[in-house]
């Protein structure tokens, strides 16, 4: 089983995804997990595929495959805003902090945040087409967990959340 047709459905999903992001007004986040789980429906597919026609994998699948994990786990705790500037990411960081009555300290790369007894530090970096959001030391604190989640409150999520209608 090649692999070109594969990489090639990929690369239309993540344009697609792009593009409708791109055209979007509203300020919006994109999640590093979204992408995961986009990369998990392909190798499903990619396993569904070859369980089906019971063809044997190329290598290139097995590298495409390699590919997809590694990129899952390298943007799984980044963020990405999208279509709001730095001076806004800053007010809703900061209202944000003070609404969990998290200390904090600003530095040159973002925020240190005191979060559970532990430190927590908030990387904001420009990008292209917005900014990259990175959070690291304890993020593993129930405080420090509250302060994410009501930061990703504030934004529009790149996938629309589902809905189930009882």
């Amino acid at each position: 089983m090649p692999a070109a047709p594969w990489v090639a459905a990929y690369a239309t999903a993540l344009l697609v995804w792009v593009i409708v992001l791109a055209l979007g007004k509203r300020p919006t986040l994109w999640k590093g997990r979204a992408l995961a789980w986009l990369n998990g429906a392909i190798v499903v597919a990619i396993l569904a595929a070859v369980l089906t026609t019971r063809q044997a994998p190329g290598w290139g699948v097995y590298a495409f495959i390699g590919l997809l994990l590694a990129s899952s786990i390298a943007a799984w705790n980044s963020w990405v805003l999208l279509h709001v500037g730095r001076t806004e990411i800053d007010r809703v960081l900061e209202k944000c902090f003070a609404q969990t009555r998290a200390s904090h300290s600003k530095t040159p790369a973002g925020y240190t945040v005191s979060a559970g007894g532990a430190e927590m530090s908030v990387a904001i970096t420009p990008m292209l087409a917005g900014h990259a959001v990175r959070f690291g030391g304890s993020t593993d604190s129930k405080k420090a967990q509250l302060i994410c989640s009501l930061i990703a409150k504030q934004f529009q999520p790149s996938l629309p959340p589902l809905r189930i209608r009882t």
